[in-house]
């Protein structure tokens, strides 16, 4: 029977300063959402080995919770953040409020107030590279999307369904900014930059009037929330089109293995994991009030073994992870895609970003102060490395002074005349050169055999290998159609 080769494009697109866009209404077949709230695995106990399976279990640590906190208290800390709102209160607003063109025409930042992907739009997104690393959940961020659906995507990487998670959102809605009048701007100064949704109206509710409001990212991590026109009750904004949500929300991206399907038809499946929001209450929202969130320290933010170990925080305790194949065991590096598989610091549950490195490194079940010591930096490895050193130079020597193993049938044969020496030399070429042969012959031949199979399955859908074909098809891997897509510009 002929082998069965399957080729999944995961269509997910790395955010960079390349332009591109992303269809509307395109099918993301290999993605998943999966968030914490409907989760079914949060409390359910796992064995370690089921963490990398899709069919057998989430990614979830057992007894992990979502936090997903909307509390009375004007000022509410947060495993994250601290979070304070201001309620109708002018003076706090008009200290906050920024006139973003009146500031980028002054010289005192660099911006845009209109943009042509984003001008009478409609689910539309454009990204952003901001001037500074943006602390984001311990996490540094160069890019951000800004949509116009009232908020800013905050992943790695872009998708149409940036609405799920991932997200700032000062006040999520069905917005567009097809109005007289209605446009996105946003402006940056190397200190904080500014992103205002200015008379953008629901298009659902035109008669609800325009929204105008700001989002505020600052260098420290801080993000701050100005409403300056919120013409209707926040309770009253219809999520039948588009969802409404107001406050912050991070994932983690996720390979799984397909374990539910034949052996031939294997995979992986990106699935992306909701592992904390903060909502803001919609009662404590009207116009001229703020929401500040102070960002608290976590794990990531130390970049060293010592570091990281002499962490004291609240809420974690700090370990080392060093991942697969990651280089210097005692220096990590900040949390850019340059820094992938780079030691790194983490909380003890791996609840971040860099959680498909935490998992495949073993990291939860690496003892404290393994990879580093106060007296001791000098990991094994290193160790190894200077004992190679040391010994460089003999072997240097030897290897130049001793035949080499294509010239020599047995390494203590003391005559060897020229021509059984090019006779050997001749007999390992000719083998490698069948060698090669055969397996490209090999590989020619299944995928000969794959082609004939998939033609006679696809033209006798009646056939058991017909139904095969039908049953696993890539189309049938698709995401819930519960949420929104946009179609995003990567650059701005």
């Amino acid at each position: 029977m002929p082998t069965i080769l399957l080729i999944l494009l995961i269509p997910i697109v790395s955010v960079s300063s390349n332009a591109a866009l992303l269809n509307y209404n395109e099918n993301w077949n290999n993605i998943d959402f999966i968030s914490s709230v409907k989760n079914p695995h949060l409390r359910v106990k796992r064995g370690e080995h089921d963490l990398l399976d899709f069919g057998t279990g989430s990614t979830f640590p057992p007894d992990a919770e979502l936090e997903d906190d909307n509390k009375e208290p004007e000022t509410t800390e947060h495993t994250y953040y601290t979070m304070t709102t201001h309620t109708d209160n002018e003076e706090t607003f008009a200290q906050n409020y920024i006139d973003i063109q009146k500031w980028i025409s002054e010289g005192g930042a660099v911006g845009q107030t209109e943009n042509s992907h984003l001008d009478n739009a409609y689910r539309k997104a454009a990204g952003v590279k901001l001037k500074f690393d943006f602390p984001f959940y311990g996490h540094r961020l160069q890019n951000l999307t800004i949509a116009t659906g009232g908020f800013l995507y905050v992943g790695d990487q872009t998708h149409s369904w940036l609405a799920a998670t991932q997200y700032i959102a000062p006040l999520m809605a069905n917005f567009d900014t097809m109005e007289n009048g209605s446009s996105i701007s946003y402006a940056d100064d190397a200190k904080r930059v500014v992103v205002e949704w200015h008379e953008v109206t629901l298009r659902d509710n035109r008669q609800a009037g325009p929204f105008t409001f700001q989002v505020h990212l600052w260098r420290n991590g801080n993000i701050t929330f100005v409403y300056k026109e919120v013409p209707i009750p926040i309770t009253n904004i219809s999520d039948s089109f588009h969802p409404r949500k107001m406050g912050i929300s991070d994932a983690y991206l996720f390979n799984h293995k397909v374990s539910n399907v034949p052996p031939a038809l294997q995979s992986s499946k990106r699935v992306i994991h909701e592992y904390h929001r903060i909502t803001v209450s919609p009662d404590k929202i009207t116009s001229n009030s703020v929401v500040f969130m102070e960002a608290l320290k976590t794990c990531l933010d130390a970049t060293t073994c010592d570091e990281c170990h002499k962490m004291a925080l609240k809420t974690f305790k700090c370990n080392w992870c060093i991942p697969k194949d990651g280089g210097d065991k005692n220096h990590g590096g900040e949390d850019t895609d340059a820094n992938n598989n780079k030691p790194f610091c983490s909380d003890q549950m791996g609840m971040h970003r860099r959680r498909q490195e935490w998992i495949e490194g073993n990291c939860q079940v690496n003892e404290e102060n393994q990879y580093c010591k106060a007296e001791d930096v000098t990991s094994p490895d290193n160790t190894t490395k200077e004992a190679n050193t040391a010994s460089l130079d003999e072997s240097q020597t030897t290897l130049v002074n001793a035949p080499t193993a294509a010239t020599t049938v047995e390494t203590n044969t003391q005559d060897v005349s020229p021509s059984q020496s090019h006779h050997h030399t001749q007999q390992h070429s000719d083998n490698e050169s069948s060698g090669g042969i055969a397996f490209i012959t090999f590989f020619a031949l299944i995928g000969i055999s794959t082609s004939i199979w998939v033609a006679y399955a696809y033209l006798n859908p009646h056939t058991r290998s017909g139904q095969l074909l039908i049953k696993y098809r890539p189309s049938k891997w698709q995401i819930p159609s519960s949420h929104v897509r946009y179609s995003a510009s990567v650059h701005m």
